[in-house]
């Protein structure tokens, strides 16, 4: 389980592994364009094999019982991921009328970007530039 500010429910648990499993499967395809476009704070310190690199591993860890401490690094992948993957999701399930994902009979249409930073995300000093944290 990676920490957050809260523990993860098993929504938010199932929105990190399909985010990382997409993003993993599409990396390789990403032009330097792409790469910057959807990963515009991590592409400023990863390679985008290191971001698949470390996708994966989030991806593991994430699954895992044993509690992982985040560095700031993850937290802007994570950033940048779940940006990303809110607003393609959003905007295939508007498109489709079709859940983005089902979960002991929930069916999700939208997901909040914003509430999941804002409730998981225990500070967002990684977002300042260096010269301000």
């Amino acid at each position: 389980m990676l920490r957050f500010e809260y523990d993860p429910d098993k929504i938010f648990t199932r929105i990190i592994s399909l985010a990382c499993e997409m993003a993993i499967d599409c990396i390789p395809d990403y032009d330097d364009d792409d790469f910057e476009c959807f990963f515009p704070l991590a592409s400023k310190c990863l390679s985008k094999d290191m971001v698949r690199k470390t996708l994966k591993e989030l991806k593991k860890k994430n699954e895992d019982s044993h509690l992982w401490v985040l560095n700031d690094y993850h937290y802007s992948l994570l950033y940048d991921l779940l940006r990303a993957f809110c607003g393609v999701q959003n905007d295939i399930a508007k498109e489709s009328n079709e859940p983005i994902l089902k979960i002991d009979g929930s069916k999700i249409y939208e997901i909040d970007f914003d509430e999941i930073v804002e409730h998981y995300f225990y500070d967002l000093d990684f977002l300042l530039p260096k010269k301000y944290s």
